[in-house]
């Protein structure tokens, strides 16, 4: 009976690179100049839908980094609101019209820049997180319509973003993670759209309380210093929840033993 000691075996050090880079999907603005909404019911059947778009958010090429949270974010600017006009409908679905697919379920009464962010991950939208992280183009369909007798409300700008990212203020749980066993250094970066700023981590494991590095970023690249652990995570978040913070990129070196 003997225990056998690290400095016995033979095992040989493995060293690996991954990198992955989302970015931002950005649909750009849909409405060229300004709209008057005078429908008065939501259309039914896609082809009836008022504005659409499709988007393709990247997968990572390696297993091991794991897309766990998708940040979607709207933006609606309603110019005029006329007498006998009172709400402004605004659905938005991926690639099908239903209940499952639904990503914005919106309803306004007033003028001005309407923000709207979502996150969607296993535990909620997950029928269309599904759709988003399969490496797939997915279309976006934008339902508009309007309550009451007025000669309709106007909207003037319509657009949408995407990245693997959050919404969450302060720290919330991670949006990617990497499925690895040992020693890690790299860079990674993240950026926002909205006014407030982001916060960058490393986490151990799926619990971003446990954060191993911790930093206040945006747009710029970090480097991220040697960690050694059993799988981590990266938590993106932001200081307005109607912002989409997302990575940029991530370029990360693995040691492990074989």
């Amino acid at each position: 009976m003997f225990t056998k000691e690290y400095s016995d075996t033979q095992a040989k050090e493995k060293l690996e690179v991954l990198a992955y880079q989302p970015g931002l999907q950005d649909s750009g603005d849909l409405e060229a100049g300004a709209k008057a909404i005078t429908a008065v019911t939501e259309a039914s059947g896609l082809g009836n839908a008022t504005y659409t778009a499709s988007l393709t958010l990247p997968k990572p090429s390696d297993a091991r980094l794991i897309v766990k949270r998708i940040c979607a974010r709207l933006q609606v600017t309603v110019d005029t609101i006329p007498s006998g006009d009172t709400n402004l409908y605004c659905r938005v679905y991926v690639d099908e019209q239903n209940a499952a697919h639904r990503l914005f379920d919106a309803d306004w009464t007033s003028t001005g820049a309407k923000l709207l962010a979502l996150d969607t991950h296993a535990g909620a939208l997950a029928t269309i997180f599904d759709l988003l992280k399969d490496g797939a183009s997915h279309t976006f369909y934008f339902f508009f319509w309007k309550a009451g007798t007025g000669s309709g409300i106007t909207i003037s700008l319509l657009q949408l973003w995407e990245g693997v990212g959050s919404k969450i203020v302060g720290a919330g749980t991670p949006c990617l993670g990497i499925s690895h066993t040992g020693l890690l250094s790299g860079f990674m970066a993240c950026s926002k759209v909205g006014s407030g700023s982001t916060a960058l981590r490393l986490c151990q494991g799926t619990q971003d309380t446990t954060y191993l590095w911790y930093i206040i970023s945006t747009a710029s690249e970090s480097p991220v210093p040697l960690t050694m652990g059993v799988n981590f995570g990266i938590a993106i978040n932001t200081t307005v929840d109607t912002d989409l913070a997302y990575l940029l990129r991530i370029i990360l070196v693995l040691r492990s033993e074989s």
